[in-house]
């Protein structure tokens, strides 16, 4: 049974203190201890960022724990194991990805993603600018919303994103053109 990574990321043993290539070569030998150790290490910065992306707490845990359950399924995968940080933050994106773009009504727009959108007024009824921008990510196909909350919500960079989704960069930046403008046509009225 894999270990549950809880919000207090409970304290471990000895193997606390050994270094991430020590611990992904004892879990990826099956020593569960050594996996729980190593999600323990990255459960807050695993958690800060899944959190930014889902914006509710129950979606982060169910995140985390799929994030846990691929890592482990995954772990021979994994060719530099010093570089384990960046491939549990990489499967917690795509897990988070995958969790948000799901279910888009769940997505919980907050004040500060609203206030990043180009144009947006300062005084502007913030109830109804969520449910035009809600609208506005319903109505877009699934790749450019995709790309839209990456960049908007995660802060990606464009090569991330790429990377991400599996597509040329060169896609990214045209899918969060098009994305843009249909964003700012659809919240036209709302400014």
């Amino acid at each position: 049974m894999l270990p549950v990574v809880d919000a207090t990321g409970t304290p471990g043993s000895a193997l606390e203190d050994a270094d991430d290539a020590f611990l992904v070569a004892r879990s990826a030998d099956g020593d569960l201890r050594a996996f729980s150790a190593l999600l323990r290490r990255y459960n807050g910065v695993l958690r800060r960022y899944v959190d930014r992306l889902t914006r509710n707490a129950a979606d982060t845990d169910d995140v985390l724990q799929d994030t846990a359950l691929v890592a482990w399924r995954r772990l021979e995968t994994l060719q530099e194991p010093a570089k384990v940080r960046g491939w549990l933050i990489q499967i917690a994106s795509r897990e988070a990805l995958r969790h948000v773009t799901a279910r888009p009504p769940e997505v919980e727009l907050t004040d500060e993603i609203v206030e990043t959108l180009p144009g947006s007024a300062a005084d502007a009824d913030g109830i109804a600018l969520r449910q035009a921008l809600q609208s506005a990510l319903d109505a877009l196909p699934q790749q450019q919303a995709r790309c839209w909350i990456l960049r908007e919500v995660g802060g990606f960079r464009y090569s991330e994103i790429a990377e991400q989704l599996q597509i040329p960069e060169s896609t990214v930046r045209g899918a969060l053109v098009q994305a843009r403008k249909a964003i700012l046509r659809a919240m036209e009225g709302q400014r």
